[in-house]
């Protein structure tokens, strides 16, 4: 009850008082020392050459991604002003081949931004997500995403779900809809280590694979901040006749790209590599100490 109440007055707030709420978070959540935030320098270090992302910055995006996602209404009721997408009529034209489209992308910029305004210039967008842990901040959730009009497929870790989710899947597929996928992050899925700023990265294949076999369209695209209320998408084509691992090399090398040009807008925190190619998954000391010899 009380993260509905939370959810709803935050929601309610005008947009400028959440971003600098956002900030102000930001900013006391940047002066504890974790071992997340030694991971974001130590992963930011060792992939952009030695240059130093700050933990503020970062966490900064997050939380203002939260807090602009509470409530989208303010940015999609101005979006022509607010977002470019220079590539929109390429992106409507292909939405409209009659077939499916699956659209990777991963914890960058506004993620959500992103999923509404694909739906906003005319995407029947679906995707699959886990459920959190916690109820109510679930429910806060399922109604946040509800409100700009994503359709997602949630599971709850259980064989059954994950079954339901992908069954679920296949009739979007079938019905040449598009399913949207994060598959930057290093999690318990089926995956192919693909290299990510030159290191192996474990990258999700499992929606990808779904796709081939529906004969899908591929594409990348992200949302990122160009400026303090100003938005760009980015999007490509993947190749039609790409396998499986050079779609997920294409993915990572877009990623990539567009994460050099805005390098405090990716989720650093998390533990990208921490999965290697011989197949051990490093505990997060682990992790931390592997980080340091890649570095030393």
């Amino acid at each position: 009850m009380h993260y509905i109440l939370l959810y709803k007055t935050i929601k309610n707030l005008p947009l400028c008082l959440r971003r600098l709420l956002a900030k102000i978070l930001a900013f006391f959540a940047s002066l504890i020392s974790t071992k997340e935030s030694q991971i974001l320098e130590l992963q930011s270090k060792l992939c952009l050459d030695g240059k130093k992302i700050s933990v503020y910055s970062v966490y900064k995006n997050i939380f203002l991604t939260i807090f602009e996602a509470l409530n989208l209404k303010p940015i999609m009721k101005d979006s022509s002003n607010l977002i470019s997408f220079p590539d929109e009529k390429k992106f409507t034209e292909l939405i409209k081949r009659k077939k499916p489209v699956i659209a990777l992308t991963g914890h960058f910029g506004n993620w959500d931004l992103l999923a509404a305004y694909m739906i906003k210039i005319g995407a029947p967008l679906v995707t699959t997500a886990r459920k959190t842990r916690n109820i109510h901040l679930q429910e806060v959730t399922e109604t946040m995403r509800a409100d700009y009009g994503i359709k997602c497929y949630w599971r709850d870790g259980t064989k059954e779900s994950k079954q339901k989710s992908i069954s679920e899947i296949k009739k979007s597929l079938e019905t040449n809809e598009v399913v949207g996928g994060l598959i930057d992050q290093d999690t318990q899925v089926s995956n192919l280590h693909v290299p990510f700023f030159n290191i192996p990265a474990s990258t999700p294949t499992g929606l990808i694979a779904l796709g081939k076999k529906y004969d899908a369209i591929f594409i990348t695209t992200f949302c990122a901040r160009v400026a303090s209320n100003k938005y760009k998408m980015f999007f490509s084509e993947v190749p039609k006749d790409f396998g499986i691992e050079e779609i997920c090399q294409f993915f990572n090398n877009e990623l990539e790209r567009i994460v050099r040009m805005h390098p405090e807008q990716w989720v650093w925190l998390h533990k990208r590599f921490r999965s290697l190619p011989d197949g051990r998954k490093l505990r997060t000391k682990e992790y931390i100490e592997y980080l340091n010899e890649k570095l030393s």
